[in-house]
């Protein structure tokens, strides 16, 4: 996950061509999310809790930089954010959103 973040950033997050780079089904975005699935799966059980509870900072160092706005979403936001919000919620009705697997994790943690 760390190798990968450069690349992510520079491919998805500063790229501005209205979001096409971030609906990449099998790209390292699904691979974040996924792995922010698994470890939030792996919060119900107690023990594993208190082993993450111990990581929550080095974790966020971790995840949080795939859960950043792209360029376009900016652009969006800007120029008209009902058009955001509508995007985002649709983002969330198909799940496949990596910043709303993060929102998940963050609250659990």
């Amino acid at each position: 996950v760390q190798q990968i973040e450069g690349g992510y950033t520079q491919a998805v997050i500063d790229a501005d061509d209205d979001g096409a780079s971030d609906e990449d089904e099998a790209g390292p975005a699904q691979l974040v999310a996924q792995l922010m699935e698994l470890i939030q799966a792996m919060l119900l059980g107690p023990q594993l809790r208190i082993l993450l509870k111990n990581r929550v900072r080095s974790l966020l160092q971790l995840l949080v930089p795939f859960m950043r706005v792209t360029e376009a979403q900016c652009r969006i936001w800007t120029e008209d954010p009902n058009e955001f919000l509508a995007h985002e919620e649709d983002d969330r009705v198909r799940g496949c959103a990596i910043r709303l697997s993060g929102e998940y994790l963050v609250g659990e943690l």
